[in-house]
């Protein structure tokens, strides 16, 4: 009786008259046989399948290892603000370039390149320190140089810090210069302080922030300049000028906005809760004791500079930073009383090829804002 019950069971579920092997008394058919084989059409569609499957994870595999490899190798991006001639359009992700270490010219160089005339030279004047300046620069500068006026690109910001202007308001101005979108820019001071090349170390960081890469600093400036003159006094090669400059068409400069060069409070905060990065001071000694940033290293300006107030060579400011344990090994971060104070030391640590940011806001934002848990002092 249990037996008819599982046999018709077994019946039902594979056709009628169909027994599995085991549940006969006698041996299967061919036919029998046939029912549970693989028929050809059903081996080629089931190999089919197969290779389909392998070929699928073959792309996988080499999507995840190529997924892999942008993910090690990618470098951060930052947003920049393509702008025209009335107003901002779109931001996009882009690679900032680093530093190609030949931002640094010296006078014979820019010479040279002004001589081979295959680039736009752009020659700014950046005066700053004199009582009036623009009449200092009418008594003499570079042939078909710009004065630059630094108080046009600074607005007052809060604990009497200032900060740069818009990217609109900076490309305004500078196309009022002249300024192309081809210019290699080369910036160069007066001498007419101790610090003087602060100011033209500080136009050639604005330019960077500003999104713009081709500009220099002559080292020396004016002054190298005017050596060069007097070393070629015999041939019309190398000129001094004087008086107004010719008039200019307007330029069709184009500015955005490039964060890499720069570092706000909260981005120095952040730095110093992580306890990753190096912090460089480029104030005197005395205001350095007078109060800082708790862990930073003192590297005041003064030390960067020649007697004739010219950068030293990038050897001998690389062998500066190593007697300070600066070598490079980990994040930056300079400041100064204010970014103008602070460009020199970036500048020089930017032409070392070290990671480094400039704070813009320096110590007269962070003595008045900064927590006191990281304020130092002595």
């Amino acid at each position: 009786m249990l037996s008819t019950r599982r046999d018709n069971t077994l019946s039902s579920y594979n056709g009628p008259d169909r027994f599995y092997p085991q549940y006969s008394q006698s041996v299967p058919s061919i036919a029998d046989r046939s029912y549970y084989s693989v028929e050809p059409k059903q081996r080629q569609r089931f190999g089919s399948c197969v290779w389909i499957s392998v070929v699928l994870f073959i792309l996988f595999i080499l999507i995840l290892i190529i997924c892999l490899i942008v993910f090690f190798t990618w470098k951060p991006t930052y947003a920049k603000q393509i702008t025209n001639g009335q107003a901002s359009e779109l931001t996009f992700p882009f690679q900032p370039k680093l530093s190609n270490h030949r931002d640094m010219l010296v006078a014979d160089a820019l010479g040279d390149m002004m001589k081979d005339g295959s680039t736009q030279i752009c020659l700014l004047d950046t005066l700053h320190f004199s009582e009036n300046p623009k009449s200092v620069f009418l008594e003499g500068h570079l042939p078909n140089s710009r004065h630059f006026d630094i108080d046009q690109v600074l607005r007052a910001g809060v604990n009497s810090s200032e900060r740069l202007v818009t990217p609109l308001q900076f490309q305004a101005y500078v196309r009022s210069l002249g300024l192309t979108k081809n210019c290699h820019i080369v910036t160069y001071d007066h001498g007419e302080v101790e610090l003087a090349i602060t100011s033209a170390t500080f136009v050639w960081w604005i330019f960077k922030v500003y999104g713009f890469e081709r500009v220099s600093v002559l080292n020396g400036g004016l002054e190298a300049w005017r050596r060069l003159v007097e070393r070629n006094a015999r041939s019309s090669r190398f000129t001094l000028a004087s008086g107004l400059a010719a008039p200019v068409a307007k330029g069709n400069f184009i500015a955005s906005w490039n964060s890499y060069w720069l570092a706000d409070l909260d981005d120095v905060l952040s730095a110093l809760g992580k306890r990753g990065t190096l912090f460089l001071d480029a104030r005197p000694v005395s205001e350095f004791q007078n109060g800082r940033i708790v862990g930073s290293v003192n590297m005041p300006t003064s030390e960067l500079l020649t007697d004739q107030g010219a950068l030293k060579t990038l050897p001998e400011l690389k062998q500066l930073m190593a007697k300070r344990r600066v070598f490079g090994d980990r994040p930056m971060i300079v400041y100064g009383s204010d970014s103008i104070d602070a460009s020199a030391l970036y500048f020089v640590v930017v032409q070392a090829g070290y990671n480094v940011k400039l704070y813009e806001g320096g110590w007269t934002e962070f003595g008045a804002r900064g927590p006191s848990e990281y304020k130092a002092q002595g």
